[in-house]
């Protein structure tokens, strides 16, 4: 692709400025092994690079032929209707019903409290107005008007339909519902509500809305409706069932089986309405053993009855918020997310981009945010607190910022993600499809801990021309396999770099791998590389010439003695997650201040050692934030401390660990002494 090309010819010229500045350093520094590795970066490819750069010639002036050809022009095609200019105003007090999904479930219990007999004396007017996705203000006001007026409305122009709804509402007490509300500009709706403000005191909007975020904007109060109880969830999914039949058919053997499929609803009240629609099909005891039995989900009448009201809220997510959601089939079902490692491989991928004023990690976040939002993702509920206290020393992991796709939401990932996102359980490319951008390999519980070989079809030789498209390859491991807990045998044959050159977020994590081919340094895309918890003992100086990497995760690398030498060489990287172990011993090369974009580096070692990191490495790391634990201080003068450290700019960080090799009480003494020598900011 023109793409990979035009990346590849900008990794080119970031290797040259790179490694020519450090290039008799790192040679005089290296003996053995470790130089050739190092040799080995400074080698170039740029016949490799003509031949490509010839294909897509090639290819443009295939098109340019069939563009004369078909007497194409740049005008043709359909173009999109612009939006009418809008009127900003003041708006109207409100409350909110935010709501999880389908309108028929959502909007309910405002239909009840609609039509209660008891408001009639409270209200002169009452008015129900549907807004779904299509906004267009005036088609919403000409709604509005015929409400108020109980009669067709003909007036194409906003004026006239304003003065006849402020007529109508002069002096009178109404109720408004706004429902199934999706547009989240205040300048739309403040121009929508300036015809209200005519209305007496105590007249009431009410808002129902899948979008955390309009609720927010148009609401005083927000009612947030929660997950059904299983027993509200059978309720609902009886009544489905039964459709107006006697009650007394569903016995006791028939309730039993019918909480057993409602609870599997997991709280969401279209999936219990569509799980009792296909237990109506026959109400007796095999039937519904059968649903029971069965992957809820994947039955064909559930899908009928959920997937479309279900496209309705993707269909109003933002492009880059639709990619962000499909790469979530990449995971199986009941899968708990990591919000920051989710954050990076979109980041990898480039869902998301810097805009001038937030950087393109914080849009990111904002991305997941917003799926929270809308109820894509939902936080965790599921981990024992006590099994988090038990490892949370060993895995260092942030238990509170973990999440959960719902069942139905994920078939809908699956549904959306087609042919371009692949999900197998057993390691053979024999499974993929040819044309799939990314793939995940996904071991079923019982595949867990014996993995075979990962291999080609047939065992063919793997080359880049049968995955040239591929960009993710992710090994992901069950909820009980993570936290350096568990591990899964797998055999990574260092063909595999070769046959997926473009490869932007490679995740090997939680397998017994101990060590990476140095055909690692050929995925020249690659940003996201994840090792967590696995044998590795060292990296290969290859991986060096990754220049775009961004975030490398060794956490849980236990058995990690040290870090290459070319470390420095990634001046693009932003996270780079270490073990984090009291007796943890790994050799970590000066060069480290290089890093000038790195933000996330908990551990930093010093050393006597010459060639290691000392406290000069610290001085340009002002992006770190979070966590910071320093040990092998006492390798390090008061002097130094303060003149090199510069501790006083690195502003986001939180908490600082400073750790003594030795215990005796003369660093202990020295403590207080150091701090001070490190003058670290205020706000530590």
């Amino acid at each position: 692709m023109a793409e990979d090309v035009l990346e590849e010819l900008e990794f080119e010229a970031l290797r040259a400025s790179r490694l020519e500045r450090f290039k008799l350093q790192l040679l005089r520094s290296s003996a053995g092994k470790r130089k050739r590795e190092l040799s080995s970066l400074f080698s170039s490819s740029p016949d490799r690079l003509n031949r490509k750069i010839g294909k897509i010639m090639e290819r443009y002036n295939d098109l340019a032929r069939d563009r004369d050809a078909l007497r194409l022009r740049s005008s043709d095609g359909e173009r999109r209707r612009e939006a009418s200019p809008l009127t900003p105003t003041s708006c109207l007090t409100k409350c909110s019903l935010h709501g999880r999904e389908q309108k028929k479930r959502q909007t309910s219990l405002v239909q009840h409290i609609y039509n209660d007999e008891a408001l009639r004396s409270r209200f002169d007017i009452k008015m129900w107005v549907w807004v779904c996705q299509e906004f267009d203000v005036l088609k919403l006001t000409r709604k509005l008007a015929e409400e108020a007026t109980e009669s067709p409305c003909g007036f194409a122009e906003m004026n006239q339909l304003h003065r006849i709804i402020a007529k109508r509402l002069e002096g009178k007490r109404f109720l408004l519902v706004l429902d199934d509300v999706w547009d989240e500009s205040l300048v739309c709706w403040t121009s929508l509500l300036i015809p209200l403000k005519s209305a007496a005191p105590g007249s009431k909007i009410v808002v129902t809305t899948r979008s955390a975020k309009v609720a927010r904007m148009m609401a005083f109060k927000m009612h947030q409706l929660g997950y059904l109880t299983d027993t509200t969830s059978w309720s609902v999914c009886r009544d489905a069932a039964l459709q107006d039949r006697d009650p007394s058919i569903i016995d006791d053997g028939l309730i039993s089986i019918g909480k057993s499929v409602a609870a599997k609803c997991k709280g969401l009240p279209l999936a219990a309405n569509a799980a009792g629609s296909v237990l109506s099909i026959a109400i007796d005891r095999k039937h519904w053993e059968t649903v029971e039995q069965s992957d809820l989900w994947a039955n064909n009448e559930v899908i009928d009855h959920t997937l479309p009201a279900l496209l309705v809220s993707y269909n109003s997510l933002q492009k880059p918020l639709k990619h962000c959601f499909s790469y979530c089939s990449l995971f199986p079902k009941e899968y708990v997310f990591r919000k920051d490692k989710l954050v990076r491989l979109w980041l990898a991928l480039g869902f998301a981009a810097a805009d001038g004023e937030s950087d393109a990690e914080d849009i990111a976040c904002r991305y997941f945010d917003n799926l929270v939002e809308r109820f894509f993702l939902q936080q965790s509920p599921s981990y024992d607190h006590n099994e988090q206290r038990s490892f949370r020393n060993f895995s260092n992991t942030d238990y509170t910022n973990r999440y959960v796709m719902h069942d139905l939401y994920h078939e809908l990932s699956e549904y959306i993600a087609a042919d371009e996102y692949s999900r197998i359980e057993r390691f053979t490319l024999s499974n993929v499809n040819g044309e799939a951008r990314h793939l995940s390999l996904a071991p079923s519980e019982t595949q867990s801990h014996e993995i075979g070989e990962f291999h080609a079809p047939n065992n063919k030789y793997m080359n880049e021309s049968q995955y040239p498209g591929l960009r993710t390859l992710l090994v992901v491991q069950r909820t009980e396999h993570e936290d350096g807990r568990k591990t899964s045998s797998i055999e990574i044959p260092s063909v595999l770099f070769k046959a997926f050159v473009c490869l932007r977020a490679l995740d090997l994590s939680n397998t017994d791998m101990e060590g990476l081919p140095n055909s690692i340094g050929e995925l020249i895309h690659l940003r996201y590389l994840s090792l967590e918890n696995t044998k590795i003992k060292c990296l290969p100086e290859s991986i060096s010439s990754l220049f775009k990497l961004h975030t490398m995760n060794l956490k849980c690398c236990n058995y990690l003695s040290e870090l290459p030498q070319g470390i420095k060489f990634l001046a693009n990287l932003r996270h780079l997650e270490l073990p984090r172990m009291d007796n943890w011993d790994v050799y970590m090369p000066c060069g480290i201040s290089e890093l000038i974009n790195l933000q996330t580096m908990h551990t930093i070692k010093f050393t006597s050692d010459s060639g290691s990191c000392g406290i000069a490495d610290l001085v340009n790391l002002d992006n770190l934030r979070g966590e910071l634990c320093i040990s092998g201080i006492e390798n390090v003068s008061k002097e130094q401390i303060a003149r090199e450290a510069s501790m006083k700019n690195k502003g986001e960080l939180r908490k600082l660990v400073l750790q003594w090799s030795r215990n005796d009480s003369m660093f202990a003494n020295d403590a207080s002494s150091v701090l001070d020598s490190l003058q670290p900011h205020p706000a530590l």
